[in-house]
């Protein structure tokens, strides 16, 4: 049941929303996508992918943060051109470039009073927690209602991508984002059709769709990069997964993408 691409190759059919995207020359597929990095770790090879060097301890800092501190300023992006979407900065956002930072929880937000009283107390005892309290009202502000992230890791991704587009459509927003989405060490029962990796596929997906939806007339300026650290064998274990191997497939899409290849 794969979506075919013409010819040889074809995608699993929980992606839709990015065959569509092919179709309309806004996605290319890129086969068997590999860094130089040949052991099995799965952390030293995320290191690899996200610091741009040869070897894990290659760089303590990532190569998107070091190519955005060499971007020109553009518009009133208040100098902050990194938005990392999720729990921690990875490693490929952390350098000299600022970045900021959200995550969804499931806390009930403040009542306005208390933000209040606490702006109140930082300002007279700690500055550095009264600009933490600014910046972090300037980005519930500008987020989806609530930012509550519940449910399955599609509902979880999408409220990610939601963000991301979001924040990254503001004039004023940034203009680079990263999120990841973890769980593909599929060893056991890896399910392509019905089971695990289908469910994150299509959490995939449906997170590009928000992401696009987001976006809006930025989409056509957007440039969307989806990796990982490395792929997995094409034979099956004797669990019905698929063990650690070399290369994957990457994907490339937005609206300044030539794709449909």
């Amino acid at each position: 049941a794969a979506l075919p691409l013409g010819g040889l190759f074809g995608l699993n059919p929980n992606l839709p929303f990015l065959k569509g995207l092919f179709d309309a020359r806004e996605a290319l597929m890129l086969h068997a996508v590999a860094t130089p990095y040949r052991e099995r770790s799965h952390f030293d090879g995320q290191d690899v992918l996200e610091n741009g060097t040869p070897s894990p301890n290659g760089s303590g800092t990532g190569w998107l943060n070091r190519a955005a501190a060499l971007l020109p300023s553009a518009g009133p992006a208040r100098g902050r051109d990194l938005f990392a979407c999720g729990a921690t900065v990875p490693l490929v956002m952390r350098g000299p470039a600022p970045v900021m930072s959200w995550s969804p929880g499931n806390l009930r937000a403040p009542l306005d009073d208390t933000v209040m009283r606490l702006e109140r107390l930082y300002g007279e005892r700690d500055p550095a927690l009264l600009a933490a309290l600014t910046e972090s009202n300037r980005l519930d502000a500008m987020l989806p209602e609530g930012g509550q992230a519940v449910g399955g890791p599609g509902r979880i991704y999408a409220t990610l991508a939601a963000a991301a587009g979001r924040m990254l459509a503001r004039p004023d927003g940034p203009r680079i984002a990263t999120l990841a989405l973890d769980g593909w060490d599929t060893h056991a029962a890896e399910g392509p059709a019905s089971g695990h990796l289908a469910h994150l596929l299509k959490a995939l997906d449906d997170a590009l769709a928000a992401l696009k939806a987001e976006l809006g007339p930025a989409w056509g300026d957007t440039v969307v990069a989806v990796a990982t650290e490395f792929g997995r064998t094409a034979h099956a274990n004797g669990t019905d997964g698929t063990d650690h191997g070399t290369a994957a497939a990457a994907f490339l899409a937005g609206g300044a993408v030539a794709g449909g290849r």
